[in-house]
């Protein structure tokens, strides 16, 4: 991994955090600066995930590809929140 998918994956944290905040439910839970969080290690624990499985690139360009995986890895992060009452009650 190379400084320039860091910082996409960190540029993007912000777009990625708000859109699997709105998937998952809780955008109004994850307001400013969480909601980037989120995504800034979402798109990490994602891209280290893809790897760690051997996924393929989907897509030539890094930013696609970053969006996918940060999306993905995002997700499974506001789930694990979300599972021990970080995000409000378990349901």
């Amino acid at each position: 991994m190379d400084l320039y998918e860091i910082v996409i994956w960190i540029v993007l944290g912000a777009v990625i955090g708000w859109l699997a905040s709105l998937f998952m439910g809780t955008l109004k839970k994850t307001r400013g600066i969480i909601t980037v969080v989120i995504g800034i290690l979402g798109a990490f624990l994602g891209g280290w995930l893809w790897r760690q499985l051997g996924l393929p690139k989907f897509f030539t360009e890094v930013i696609l590809n970053t969006l996918l995986s940060g999306f993905v890895g995002s997700v499974i992060l506001i789930a694990i929140m979300k599972g021990i009452g970080l995000l409000g009650k378990k349901k």
